[in-house]
């Protein structure tokens, strides 16, 4: 991860952003890249090095975190910032690893929920991707909750909007809802 966002991955973004029409870029464009390495470990444990990079318009110049350190895009909320930094140094998070490949990524957006139940922020949606990198897959699912009464009817229930897997679907998504489709291109 370390050669690709030091060489070429910011000079693609760079040109995909700057192809992009005018309005576009005026709204600014922020990414995150994550990945395991291949064969580094962290330390003595099973659990390969991460690394974690952030990237901003118009240089997409690499901001590589450190370690331990809670990485964010856009504007975050400083409370969401503490309380995240709160939950991933309690060692139950780290026991949740235990829960599956999703365990702590779950309990993360579990918490982060919770949060917004309690302070709602504009903008800011109760439905949360959580994406998983190993050596073994890479995988990003939905984390949804439901809510049941006591004799097991559904009181509450997350429902993500349709996602598209290929460009295909975005356009049948866009015409369903009476959007119109464009891309930046290469």
């Amino acid at each position: 991860l370390d050669i690709i966002a030091n060489t070429w991955w910011p000079r693609i973004a760079r040109r995909i952003f700057n192809k992009s029409e005018p309005e576009e870029q005026h709204l600014g464009s922020q990414l995150i890249l994550g990945g395991a390495h291949p064969a580094k470990n962290m330390g003595d444990a099973p659990w390969p090095q991460t690394d974690v990079y952030t990237f901003s318009s118009p240089n997409f110049e690499p901001k590589k975190g450190g370690y331990r350190q809670i990485l964010s895009i856009g504007a975050p909320d400083e409370r969401y910032m503490k309380g995240v930094t709160k939950l991933v140094s309690n060692f139950a998070f780290l026991q949740s690893s235990i829960g599956g490949d999703f365990g702590p990524g779950s309990m993360l957006a579990h918490y982060l929920k919770s949060e917004l139940e309690d302070a709602h922020l504009p903008g800011v949606s109760s439905l949360f991707q959580v994406g998983m990198a190993s050596r073994r897959k890479v995988s990003i699912n939905n984390f949804s909750e439901a809510r049941f009464s006591a004799d097991g009817d559904a009181l509450q229930e997350d429902k993500f909007p349709p996602i598209a897997c290929s460009y295909d679907e975005f356009v049948a998504i866009c015409q369903s809802n009476g959007l119109g489709s464009s891309a930046s291109l290469c």
